[in-house]
């Protein structure tokens, strides 16, 4: 029950995906990672929060906003996949990134 601060440091360092310095993968370890998560990682994560998003939040959403968000949640019905897939706005901060989420997409694991 109590709240504690303190000022020592018990972790030396951490390495996560986002550092800009330190291991790097090489590209082809990124592309096994992204194959094996692609494969076996969570699928449907992104769709069903955009579902819950809406029946949620529906009232307060213009209609753009719910088209746009409309088309994540029910990609996979009809050519909405297809859609998503070469749209211009389906895109992520890298190429190698974006590839991977058109991927996603395809293979109906978004």
């Amino acid at each position: 029950g109590k709240l504690v601060y303190d000022d020592e440091s018990y972790i030396y360092y951490r390495q996560h995906g986002g550092n800009q310095i330190g291991a790097k993968c090489t590209f082809s370890q990124r592309m096994l990672t992204r194959l094996h998560y692609l494969r076996y990682g969570d699928s449907n994560v992104v769709e069903n929060i955009s579902k819950e998003f809406l029946s949620t939040y529906r009232e307060s959403l213009s209609d753009e906003q719910f088209q746009n968000i409309s088309k994540i949640a029910y990609y996979k019905k009809g050519m909405n996949r297809w859609k998503l897939i070469f749209s211009t706005e389906s895109t992520m901060e890298s190429f190698e990134k974006s590839i991977f989420l058109k991927c996603k997409i395809l293979f109906g694991k978004l």
